[in-house]
């Protein structure tokens, strides 16, 4: 996953993009950055959108990719139930 990163975010561009509604369009700004809630990690890339990027972590075997740090947070409560 880590070598994907570096064109993560234009790969999904078109589709991203056709999830917000502005005029200024999608971009996304500075690289991956880690976060951990409790023991599981998870990657995230911030967009020039409030509370919009790319996040994703692998968890029991299931890539989980989200648009937001809530999403995934909930995504990950919900597979480890």
């Amino acid at each position: 996953m880590g070598d994907w990163e570096g064109n993560m975010a234009n790969d999904f561009l078109p589709l991203l993009s056709s999830l917000i509604e502005t005029q200024e369009g999608l971009a996304f700004q500075g690289s991956f950055k880690t976060a951990k809630v409790e023991e599981i990690e998870f990657r995230y890339f911030d967009s020039n959108q409030p509370n919009f990027g790319l996040c994703y972590s692998i968890l029991n075997n299931y890539l989980l990719f989200t648009t937001s740090g809530g999403s995934i947070l909930k995504l990950i409560d919900l597979i480890r139930e």
